[in-house]
């Protein structure tokens, strides 16, 4: 077979499209990141034959999807000999790597070995890495990353069952399962979990969710609890319209340090941490301290609405709060004060998630986006021996 290797860039992305998942041909013609495709008589006529998809940070290289034609040795090798001849030219570390052949590794994933699994990963799973209650596992061959599991322990400070709630899952080589999920029951036994929580988007997660039932989790199809929508579509709400954003409904940035340890206190106390049980570890500055919301009276603390700015770009609510049921009014003043706040800072169309994780988020949404629905899941749970 006579196969061609070329650098593919952006404008000559179509014909590799096939090979790559719609975040990575974001990727192509980024800083840092490159792309080689394969070039190859298949049959009748030349066509492509796979890509290696590779970023170049800190003067290291790590290769991120390395996709061939039916799996086929020949373009694999002709890609591959073509990436380490670039590294060779350019000096950079991360070709030829010693030990490359020994097999598939498995990585506990932690704040040093994480940023070079971003990209796999995506930036919003790879932030909650080094968050308390938070865990990884990554399976990486021939310096590829193939596989990767990402979960949350809860009821971890309370009088019940201990529960992983797996929030990502991504498995790109089948032979690679049992290794991921051996070390993921050897690590739930040494922390007596007894029942493991799936959820993951119904999206891109057809194979994953084959390969949870496989592994004795019982699996649907259901409506996930986040909302997407944008600041746009809040602001447009007819119910805002006849909502007045009193003076005491502030910007997180004016509160006092004092004030917000004590409010944080108070809430973790009571149970109410919103999506984020950590909320006692977490540092202000998690929060966008610019468009999140405060209402102070007389000065007491009535309220508080948290967001946090993900990586993607989009704005999550994490935490909204009434202080005493006298005001929970409140809420919907502080939700218009943030997107007015919002809307002054970022675009229009800047997507916003809502979490309807308890009663009062879910009540309030579905007051204010009668029509919403949630973002299509799989979630799936299974009793853990």
């Amino acid at each position: 077979m006579d196969i061609r290797i070329v650098s593919v860039t952006r404008e000559a992305l179509l014909p590799f499209m096939e090979y790559l998942s719609e975040e990575e041909q974001l990727l192509v013609g980024q800083s840092g990141y490159f792309c080689l495709g394969a070039v190859g008589d298949l049959g009748q006529e030349e066509m492509a034959a796979g890509v290696l998809l590779f970023c170049v940070k800190r003067d290291r290289a790590q290769i991120l999807n390395l996709t061939v034609y039916q799996e086929l040795e020949e373009i694999r090798d002709a890609l591959v000999a073509e990436y380490n001849r670039v590294g060779k030219r350019s000096g950079l570390r991360g070709f030829d790597r010693p030990g490359a052949d020994e097999g598939p590794e498995l990585l506990v994933l932690n704040m040093e070995n994480v940023e070079e699994l971003i990209p796999y990963l995506t930036e919003d799973i790879a932030e909650n890495i080094g968050r308390v209650f938070f865990h990884g596992l990554a399976v990486v061959d021939q310096g590829i990353p193939v596989a990767g599991m990402v979960w949350e322990t809860r009821h971890e400070q309370e009088d019940a069952d201990r529960e992983n709630h797996i929030l990502f899952l991504k498995i790109d080589k089948a032979e690679v399962t049992d290794l991921l999920f051996r070390e993921y029951e050897e690590l739930l036994r040494g922390d007596k979990v007894v029942r493991t929580r799936v959820c993951l988007p119904a999206k891109g997660s057809r194979e994953e969710k084959q390969i949870l039932q496989q592994r004795g989790f019982s699996v649907a199809l259901s409506e996930g609890d986040d909302i997407l929508t944008s600041l746009e579509e809040i602001a447009g709400i007819p119910a805002f319209s006849k909502i007045k954003v009193p003076d005491t409904v502030k910007p997180l940035k004016t509160m006092s340090t004092r004030d917000y340890n004590m409010t944080v206190r108070k809430l973790n106390s009571q149970g109410r941490y919103g999506v984020c049980r950590d909320l006692m570890y977490l540092p202000r500055n998690y929060f966008d301290n610019e468009i999140s919301c405060y209402l102070e009276e007389m000065g007491e603390i009535g309220g508080m609405l948290l967001l946090h700015r993900l990586p993607s770009g989009k704005n999550k609510v994490v935490l909204m709060a009434a202080m005493s049921k006298e005001k929970t009014a409140a809420i919907p003043q502080m939700i218009k004060g943030a997107v007015s706040l919002a809307l002054k800072l970022y675009d229009p169309a800047t997507p916003v998630l809502i979490d309807r994780h308890n009663y009062q988020s879910l009540a309030l949404s579905e007051k204010l986006f009668p029509e919403g629905f949630g973002i299509p899941v799989y979630v799936g749970v299974r009793e853990e021996l």
